[in-house]
């Protein structure tokens, strides 16, 4: 959904009351087409996202801290000079319906004087940009400057007049008559569909909403105009006006539409959406601003979270890909070796007829010494050598190939072990919700050297990340590992030697741990905690998933074991079903840190 004209009309509305008085206590640029206002009044402090993002430019308020580059960019610098210490004076729009807002600011520059400099917000897909001007509307610079010799009609430079982009070649929507409506769809192509043309002949109308007139006129988000009866141009055009006022409206209020079969974020809009019917989850929202900060912190995560969870996935697969074309050959080369015992038998044989082998044979047949029926074998032989140098050959084969079995053995062992700690790790990254779960992986990825650790001259301190907490109804806490080096940390260091270890039976999983205080948890205490581990595991999407528990007493690690390997003898199993909501509900929330 892109951030339309109609939402930010609405949310210069929203923005203009609830910033107003407002300074600029601080200006930051945590991504190269993102700026972060901080804006400090007497009631709250408010941090406005202001994005250039090809994909889904915007602005709205942040709700989640972002994580800010060692070095300020020029462009940060600039607005720094500019804006910080300035008074907010409102949110303007362009008089016809654009994705153009404009941000007044009054400063006082270094000589005392005060004015007004307005920072130009153009959400326009691959042509979104930033850009500061002066009180007199020249651009003191733009986060994407356009030179006048690249052919552009408009071009953007230091010390250029700010002008507005050209209107599109379409209507305005907003001052269309009901007569001139019906007048233009009598001469639509009949053939042609309602949603399409809409989008084609005015600006302003995302495809959401050009798919809502088409539902409402015909019960289809597809249909062609030929779909429709005289009742329905009625219907389409009524549609259309009523959608017109809620846009004028003074209401900031809208709705989040989500996927019902999988949660997933599908689209917002500032009016109500009914063409999805059953198969979308509708949430009102009390205003734009709220509506916009849930939308986009929400798809904001979910990229950032495919994109860095790509990278430490694409790192899981080639390492364990290498592993698996490794180990093949092992096996290979182990089955091979597999064939000594004939080699010992072949020598044997041979030592026991020597006098019955001639000189230069290149094989011989004799009876086998194994055999109770009194069989016999036929035996290759290299007749550059003696009967008896043949025999002795067979023996250095046959203890060549048994020392590699035994070698090959311990490789294959320590190949599998090295595949199955990886399972746990893409476990781990397949559980993550969380930037803050993705960077325990890949500090873990790198502990374990998959990842090059980045050289620099001070040497960073590793930020230590605390377990997930989960609360019991009993209010006992449950504390879970984020990967396999915390749950090391987790299980032989910090618990207590009589709190509780849980782990999925036989699967990848996080370790848990119920902290007792001493005494015998309650059975009540113990279900919630083998659902909880149950849930944090690659079984989450299981029934009847078995979890084994034991005293943290009668855990050990082997000497030289990866990661969050333990063994464990004495124990007893619960079988639980995870339920999401349960889970969720004895969460413990983490505070700001």
């Amino acid at each position: 959904m892109p951030f339309d004209a109609f939402a930010i009309r609405k949310f210069a509305k929203d923005c203009t009351g609830r910033l107003a008085e407002c300074r600029v206590d601080k200006i930051a640029q945590p991504e190269r087409w993102e700026v972060v206002l901080t804006l400090r009044g007497r009631h709250e402090t408010v941090r406005l996202l202001i994005s250039a993002n090809a994909n889904h430019p915007r602005v709205q308020y942040l709700t989640e801290p972002r994580k800010n580059p060692d070095v300020p960019p020029n462009f940060c610098m600039l607005l720094r000079k500019h804006l910080l210490g300035g008074r907010f004076l409102g949110a303007e729009t362009t008089e016809y319906p654009e994705r153009l807002l404009s941000l007044k600011f009054q400063v006082c520059d270094e000589m005392g004087d005060i004015s007004v400099k307005t920072l130009h917000c153009e959400a326009l897909g691959r042509a979104a940009n930033i850009i500061l001007c002066d009180a007199e509307g020249r651009i003191l610079d733009c986060l994407h400057r356009i030179e006048p010799d690249e052919g552009a009609l408009r071009p953007l430079m230091p010390g250029l007049f700010y002008r507005y982009p050209p209107l599109p070649d379409r209507k305005d929507p907003t001052c269309v008559t009901d007569e001139d409506l019906r007048a233009w769809i009598a001469g639509a192509n009949p053939s042609g569909r309602i949603d399409k043309w809409f989008s084609s002949t005015f600006f302003g109308l995302t495809p959401i909403y050009t798919r809502e007139l088409a539902h409402t006129a015909c019960g289809d988000t597809t249909a062609a105009f030929s779909a429709l009866d005289p009742d329905g141009i009625d219907r389409l055009v009524f549609a259309f006006r009523r959608m017109m006022d809620a846009f004028a409206a003074d209401k900031t209020e809208g709705c989040i539409l989500r996927d019902r079969s999988t949660g997933k974020l599908m689209d917002y809009a500032v009016v109500p959406i009914r063409q999805y019917g059953l198969g979308a989850i509708t949430r009102d929202c009390g205003s734009i601003g709220e509506l916009l900060s849930e939308f986009y912190a929400g798809r904001d995560r979910a990229e950032r979270m495919e994109r860095r969870g790509g990278s430490l996935l694409k790192i899981i697969t080639a390492a364990d890909a290498k592993l698996a074309k490794k180990l093949s050959l092992q096996e290979e080369e182990y089955a091979a070796a597999e064939d000594r015992e004939r080699l010992l038998r072949c020598g044997d044989t041979l030592n026991a007829y020597l006098y019955m082998i001639p000189r230069g044979a290149e094989s011989v047949t004799l009876p086998d010494p194994y055999s109770e029926e009194g069989a016999e074998v036929t035996i290759r032989l290299d007749p550059r050598l003696s009967p008896a140098h043949n025999a002795q050959k067979y023996y250095k084969e046959y203890a060549k190939k048994k020392n590699a079995a035994k070698i090959l053995a311990g490789i294959i062992d320590e190949g599998r072990r090295e595949r199955a700690y990886l399972e746990t790790v893409l476990d781990a990254l397949a559980r993550a919700e969380t930037d803050t779960d993705l960077d325990a992986v890949s500090e873990e990825l790198t502990e374990t050297g998959y990842i090059r650790r980045k050289a620099s001259r001070r040497k960073e301190k590793s930020v230590r990340l605390p377990p997930l907490q989960y609360r019991t109804t009993a209010g006992l806490r449950v504390f879970v590992g984020r990967s396999n080096i915390q749950n090391d940390q987790l299980s032989l260091h910090t618990a207590g030697r009589f709190d509780l270890w849980l782990h999925t039976q036989k699967t990848p999983g996080a370790h848990c741990i119920l902290e007792c205080e001493g005494e015998k948890p309650d059975n009540a205490s113990i279900t919630e905690a083998c659902m909880i581990a149950a849930w944090h595991s690659k079984a989450r999407q299981g029934a009847q998933v078995p979890v084994d528990y034991t005293l943290v007493k009668n855990l050990k690690k082997p000497a030289g074991a990866k990661p969050g390997f333990v063994i464990y003898h004495v124990y007893e199993t619960a079988y639980v079903t995870p339920d999401e909501a349960a889970v969720r509900a004895l969460e413990v929330k983490e505070t700001a840190r």
